[in-house]
């Protein structure tokens, strides 16, 4: 027995000061030999909480224009029109309102619905970015949130400098230097937020790539499922726009002519 243990003591002496593996060996390749860059891929995480909360975030401030621009809409309803130009720009305050919110509440539907299909869970949530997510699992609603919402704060923005322009009455002749200060400072603020926009869209060149993109994949949509409500809408917003630009050519010769008449 006493041989045994001592036979037993010197084996395992052995293996641990004899037959020990070099550290080296354990530690992998040394700390000299890079990993080509080729070669490390970008970690892929659950970005389903960030997703949802860019539908929830602009759904917020998406309701708050909508609700602005339903106020809005009715406030020179019964407003009589002093000029041509008056009338003019009365009329486009009306446009502009309605766009702003109609677009707002595609905004806000469009959001409620993407959150409500995350809910399903049908989908791949790991991704580089909860933006890759959102552009590749929920790409129509994810663009479509986008343009309405920016489309409708442009259009409310329009609405609200055309607001400004008559109840200041900024149209008449001592107040044309106002006006100049709030028409330069309107394209001046447009014009800063669109190129900011422009600068955050990682999948398009701008932002008319990207709504161009929006009605490619929607007349794609509408054409390829063919269902009666998809292809009605698309038939009842190509006659809107037809009938806008009727509208629009109308009263621009009218307004040539009124203008004619006047000369003579």
């Amino acid at each position: 027995m006493k041989l045994f243990l001592t036979f037993a003591r010197c084996c395992i002496l052995h293996a641990v000061l004899g037959l020990q593996v070099p550290l080296s060996n354990l530690r992998g390749p040394t700390t000299t030999s890079s990993t080509p860059a080729h070669a490390i891929s970008p970690s892929l995480t659950d970005y389903t909480v960030a997703a949802a909360g860019f539908f929830g975030g602009v759904r917020i401030p998406a309701s708050l224009i909508a609700g602005s621009s339903l106020a809005q809409m009715f406030v020179l309803a019964n407003r009589e029109s002093k000029s041509q130009l008056d009338d003019a720009l009365i009329k486009l305050n009306k446009a502009t309102m309605i766009l702003s919110f109609l677009l707002t509440m595609i905004t806000v539907i469009v959001s409620t619905a993407a959150n409500v299909s995350m809910l399903r869970g049908r989908f791949d949530p790991l991704a580089e970015s909860a933006y890759y997510l959102l552009k590749r699992e929920f790409e129509l609603e994810f663009v479509t949130a986008r343009v309405t919402f920016l489309l409708g704060c442009l259009s409310f923005l329009i609405g609200v400098s055309n607001r400004i322009v008559l109840e200041y009455e900024l149209l008449r002749k001592d107040k044309r230097d106002v006006l100049k200060i709030v028409g330069f400072a309107l394209i001046g603020v447009a014009s800063a937020l669109a190129s900011y926009i422009n600068s955050t869209l990682f999948c398009w060149n701008d932002f008319i790539h990207m709504v161009a993109h929006l009605m490619t994949r929607l007349v794609q949509r509408a054409l390829s499922k063919r269902t009666p409500l998809m292809l009605l809408s698309l038939f009842s917003i190509t006659l809107s726009m037809v009938f806008a630009m009727k509208v629009m050519l109308v009263y621009v010769v009218k307004a040539m002519t009124s203008h004619k008449a006047d000369e003579i």
